[in-house]
């Protein structure tokens, strides 16, 4: 056999060390989880995403139809409205089915409860995190094949606690993190960890009732 040039082979070497790198040392599927993140959606207040989610407080500069058309075209299919006083000519609900989503209004107010061990400093935010409207939210989040949802409240910061609670309890995300996303409603580390704490608690007296 004759023998061959070094320079002919070397383009034949490296096709296949790079053949070998891609099928052995890289892996083509993987993908880093969702996490919380913080980012602009309109005119939707204190606005943050999680895996095709949205949660936030709604417009009230007059964008609620271009912020709810917006959130459709980035993948959103249901809005469920938890503010204490939806507007009079639901604005909200209209632009929702309007944009072609389904809607779903849940009343906020149920039995409520201060939620936190500090209920002044938790009040003065407005955080009171009823134990119906929660098992209502997180049934409907846990619904098998569910639709991506946006959620509005008033200012951005109960549908925000509400949807932490979600990721929190029944995703299992890290409750740190899900702490540090939450800091974009105003809420401080030591607020929302005593909001977390008694929404555990609601939890538990809900699994233990059923």
């Amino acid at each position: 056999m004759p023998p061959v040039s070094f320079l002919k082979l070397a383009p034949l070497v490296l096709v296949l060390s790079l053949a070998g790198c891609a099928g052995n040392g890289t892996d083509t599927g993987f993908r880093l989880p969702p996490r919380l993140d913080a980012e602009p959606l309109g005119g939707v207040k204190r606005s943050l995403t999680y895996s095709g989610d949205w949660v936030g407080g709604a417009p009230t500069d007059g964008s609620a139809e271009a912020s709810i058309n917006l959130a459709c075209r980035r993948g959103v299919e249901m809005v469920v409205d938890l503010r204490r006083a939806p507007d009079g000519g639901g604005l909200v609900e209209s632009a929702a089915r309007g944009a072609g989503l389904a809607f779903v209004a849940v009343d906020p107010s149920g039995d409520e409860c201060a939620a936190g061990e500090t209920p002044a400093s938790v009040e003065d935010h407005g955080v009171l995190v009823a134990d119906g409207a929660l098992e209502e939210v997180r049934r409907l989040l846990n619904t098998p094949g569910r639709p991506r949802v946006l959620m509005l409240d008033d200012d951005g910061t109960l549908a925000a606690v509400m949807y932490g609670v979600y990721l929190a309890e029944d995703v299992g995300l890290d409750e740190g993190a899900v702490v540090d996303a939450l800091r974009a409603t105003g809420l401080s580390g030591t607020e929302l960890r005593a909001i977390l704490r008694e929404a555990r608690r609601q939890v538990e007296a809900s699994s233990g009732s059923n």
